[in-house]
């Protein structure tokens, strides 16, 4: 109520000067509306959705318009960045036509770019909240990389060992990141990209945030199985470095080994992107027709068992990357010679059972890990 009566102070001001008070309380109303955001309570939720209509108000006629990566057609833009006092950033993002969907409208790389408010159906709106988001009809609030990992950082300090998140966030350089940036990143780390503008942010922000609610034992074992991608091309690189330029076969045409370890990599760096944002339509809250997908229409578990090669031992994952290879090919060749060095270790000769109706058990019991809804 008093900050109310502030603004409405504020609003009586000279126009020069009103612009610039305004600006300064959105930022205070920003940091107000999450320096309690680890109070999970309704009424706190309350109080977020309350002050971001405020902070809405007082700066989007100040944002800068974001048209970000090429994005045509699609039913929102990103109008730019805020700062709250505390240091943490936010991203706003608005509909361009009220009346759509937030999913509607498509761009030629993606099929579609996703629906923010998938996750406020998969995990309760008091902890996105929590984690830095705010949605309504026509706005969406989406932490900024660093300030995504501060929350991810205070809401594991919460979890037991064996159940705390195992990703952080990155900010790309650029629109895209290149596949073995994105692949080894991932590997090395568990980072996934939360890209700072345009259209990419609005996507990555839903879809891998949700990867926070993948069972942390499936992400060790993809980590293993996509291993073996990064591990193949380092090995030829280290042992067989005058091959690369080769051709693999003799056929007509055939590619060089740099081409194939770049396919594999490729292949890899998808399906990280793909099993991180599979937790995103857990809950079977996909409106059609998206719902059609192929990507959603087996539902989550199905959709991560097909990613994860049914559960296969990283040294049958990698062989099962080249089937179709003729016995000659040098990318056969080469890739025995690594099992060899790959299978003294026992952990890459062991499968992982994944039957469809556990996975969906798992992953609901993730969700519960954090956020069990009523």
């Amino acid at each position: 109520m008093a900050l109310a009566r502030i603004f409405r102070a504020v609003n009586r001001l000279p126009r020069g000067s009103r612009g610039l008070l305004k600006k300064a309380l959105a930022i205070t109303a920003l940091a107000l509306a999450f320096s309690s955001a680890y109070d999970e309570s309704a009424a706190a939720a309350g109080r977020c959705e309350e002050l971001f209509d405020r902070i809405w108000r007082s700066i989007s006629r100040s944002s800068e318009y974001d048209e970000g990566f090429g994005a045509r057609g699609l039913s929102y833009r990103m109008t730019g960045r805020i700062q709250d006092g505390r240091g943490e950033s936010f991203l706003v993002a608005v509909k361009t036509d009220p009346n759509a969907p937030w999913s509607a409208g498509r761009e030629s790389r993606n099929v579609f770019r996703g629906d923010p408010s998938w996750n406020f159906r998969n995990f309760s709106p008091a902890f996105m909240n929590r984690m830095g988001f705010a949605l309504d009809q026509d706005r969406y609030l989406v932490p900024t990389a660093d300030t995504l990992n501060r929350r991810v950082a205070a809401l594991n300090r919460t979890l037991a060992p064996d159940k705390k998140i195992p990703f952080s966030y990155y900010t790309p350089k650029v629109d895209r990141v290149p596949d073995r940036e994105y692949l080894v990143r991932f590997l090395k780390n568990r980072e996934l990209p939360m890209a700072g503008h345009g259209d990419e942010a609005f996507h990555d922000a839903h879809y891998h945030f949700a990867a926070i609610a993948l069972p942390p034992e499936l992400v060790e074992h993809a980590a293993r199985q996509l291993g073996t991608l990064t591990g193949l091309a380092d090995f030829v690189e280290r042992a067989h470095p005058s091959l690369l330029d080769r051709p693999i076969s003799r056929l007509p045409g055939s590619a060089t080994l740099r081409t194939e370890i770049d396919r594999l990599i490729s292949a890899g760096a998808k399906d990280v992107d793909a099993l991180t944002a599979a937790p995103t339509t857990a809950r079977g809250n996909v409106p059609r027709p998206f719902s059609d997908y192929t990507e959603v229409r087996g539902g989550s578990a199905e959709y991560l068992r097909t990613h994860l090669e049914e559960g296969r031992s990283p040294v049958e994952y990698l062989r099962q990357k080249i089937n179709g290879q003729p016995s000659d090919s040098t990318l056969r060749k080469v890739l025995e010679e690594y099992v060899r060095e790959l299978a003294k270790d026992p952990a890459n000769t062991r499968s992982m059972a994944l039957p469809v109706e556990r996975l969906k058990a798992r992953l609901m019991e993730r969700f519960a890990d954090f956020d069990p809804l009523p």
